[in-house]
């Protein structure tokens, strides 16, 4: 599978929003709900926060054009050997 650089930080991006709101809901069931594990609650909490720390950066990086060896001037292939 061959991917572009800017399509793969598209797909990841759009993919952490996607788990971010997954673990926004998950947060708000675990911490409203008595009898649920708030040790769940914690762990979706950490995780929520790392994606929301992660996502800007990501974006800045959408709009940089990364590094390119020359040894390697076509896009690269997630599958390939």
């Amino acid at each position: 599978m061959v991917t572009d650089s800017s399509v793969l930080i598209d797909q990841t991006i759009e993919q952490l929003e996607i788990l971010a709101a997954v673990f926004a809901d998950e947060i708000d069931e675990r911490i409203y709900r008595p009898g649920v594990s708030q040790e769940g609650a914690l762990a979706c909490k950490a995780a929520h926060a790392r994606i929301g720390a992660l996502l800007p950066a990501l974006r800045a990086a959408r709009g940089t054009p990364l590094f390119v060896s020359p040894l390697r001037q076509r896009p690269f292939c997630i599958d390939c050997e």
